[in-house]
């Protein structure tokens, strides 16, 4: 029979479509849209098997044998298909979905357990079929069951649904799949619509259009996949071909963006000490300086400690803004002795603050411009922590240079405090001032070492080794 092997053609498509997307889901890995689309497709594929020996059959009995799983594995594809559009529109309304799941699911039971299925009440006899082509195959006539307007309702809610899902797919932007989409739903749309005209003897029988349509569908949307399996494969090419080249991009974005962060990070430190130091310094200068003369009015004896009391803040001041001037020129860091500038940066942050700051340094030392600054830059960061977090009282900088075997010398700077340490393995990953720190050292070929106990204080160790002598 001609018509009995366009079915067996349209099935092995689907069942062909089935396979393949199968096992790309499998390799792959993906268990969503490829899985649930290569079940659809096979299901499919299954009722126009059954729906072919259907047709082959010349009984009542004969026909509703094979017409109840037929319709039965039509629901159950028809849930899958539901969910495979909902993945491929990435419009997932659950609640939605799982109702309908429910109602094709009751219609597929029901329909294999009442003796003429969920589509007829009764069967009163069969009805010829006559195709254009002179072969004919008889068809069930009776009273439809009222089910069928359950069914006819539901489909009627899946199709709004899946139009609804292509309207969205399309204004995210993403048209071509939306519009092959919609363009095939339009044509198994009207085949439903056919089907039930059919089955409530609207219209006079024929053959199912609905196969056709869907197969369609199949093939739109798996040329459709298969041109994004292609687009991925290729992406996946080029990212291997020019992985290094990428990872060498990333990571200087990401170098970038570090020291990005760290510049704003000085930045916004020096606005706060500018504000916190010279700017309250100036101003308890001009407060005590307004208060002189009536002191000098009524207590001639306090102008002396005033005037002290002026003396000493304006060399704080002076002291905070000469070590802003050398944090502001990086060259100021680079001809200067280090212990020089360790003694500086301790000053000022003790000037402003209750710590208690003692340097020890060993031996006076210019090291390599890099180098140099590498130290200063850790030590104000250790301090500034200390002054922000730690709620030490005491804090001390010893700076000392050994020599080690052969030619060798080493420069170790120890910042160590008595505040409230911390949990070094509670430590966040993340924590900029550490990892700049960190950086600064690795930058230089230096060991930078944290150790820290939680009541206990912390000591902040960077070692550097050389060979020859400063």
């Amino acid at each position: 029979m001609i018509f009995s092997l366009i079915l067996s053609g349209a099935a092995a498509i689907l069942l062909y479509t089935g396979i393949l997307f199968l096992i790309i889901a499998l390799r792959k890995g993906d268990r969503g849209i490829y899985l649930i689309f290569a079940l659809s497709s096979l299901l499919h594929g299954i009722h126009l098997l059954i729906e072919i020996m259907t047709i082959q059959q010349d009984t009542i009995s004969g026909i509703l044998l094979f017409f109840k799983p037929q319709v039965a594995v039509e629901f159950v594809a028809g849930i899958f298909w539901l969910w495979a559009i909902a993945h491929y529109t990435q419009v997932k309304p659950r609640r939605l979905l799982w109702l309908i799941t429910s109602i094709y699911s009751l219609l597929a039971t029901l329909n294999l357990v009442l003796p003429y299925g969920s589509i007829w009440q009764e069967v009163s006899g069969l009805q010829s079929i006559n195709l254009p082509w002179g072969e004919s195959y008889v068809h069930l006539m009776g009273t439809p069951h009222p089910l069928i307007i359950l069914g006819a309702v539901t489909g009627i809610v899946s199709s709004s649904f899946i139009f609804y899902a292509c309207f969205r797919q399309y204004q995210r932007g993403e048209r071509q799949r939306a519009s092959i989409l919609a363009f095939s739903l339009t044509i198994l749309f009207i085949s439903f619509i056919h089907i039930y005209l059919v089955d409530a003897g609207v219209l006079p029988q024929f053959i199912s259009t609905s196969p056709f349509a869907f197969l369609l569908m199949i093939i739109l949307m798996s040329l459709q996949f298969a041109d994004e399996i292609v687009k991925t494969e290729l992406r996946l090419q080029y990212y291997n071909t020019h992985l290094e080249e990428i990872i060498e991009i990333r990571t200087s974005e990401l170098r970038a963006s570090i020291q990005e962060a760290a510049v704003l990070k000085e930045r916004n430190r020096l606005a706060t000490e500018l504000h916190d130091s010279v700017n309250q310094t100036l101003h308890s200068l001009i407060m005590i300086a307004d208060s002189l003369p009536k002191i000098w009015q009524t207590y001639p004896d306090e102008i002396l400690p005033g005037l002290s009391k002026i003396k000493q803040m304006a060399q704080g001041g002076l002291v905070e803004m000469r070590n802003l001037l050398v944090e502001l020129s990086p060259e100021r860091l680079v001809d200067k002795p280090l212990g020089e500038l360790l003694r500086q940066l301790a000053h000022a942050l003790a000037h402003r603050s209750s710590l208690n700051i003692t340097t020890r340094i060993d031996r006076e030392l210019i090291l390599p411009p890099q180098v140099q600054i590498c130290f200063y830059r850790v030590a104000q960061e250790s301090l500034n922590n200390v002054a922000r977090h730690a709620r030490a009282t005491q804090a001390e900088i010893h700076l000392n240079c050994q020599h080690l075997d052969g030619n060798s010398e080493q420069v170790t700077m120890l910042v160590r405090d008595n505040g409230l340490g911390f949990n070094q393995e509670e430590l966040v990953p993340s924590n900029l001032g550490i990892n700049i720190m960190k950086q600064r050292a690795e930058k230089i070929g230096a060991i930078l070492k944290i150790t820290s106990q939680p009541h206990q204080g912390t000591e902040v160790s960077l070692k550097w080794s050389f060979s020859g002598s400063l």
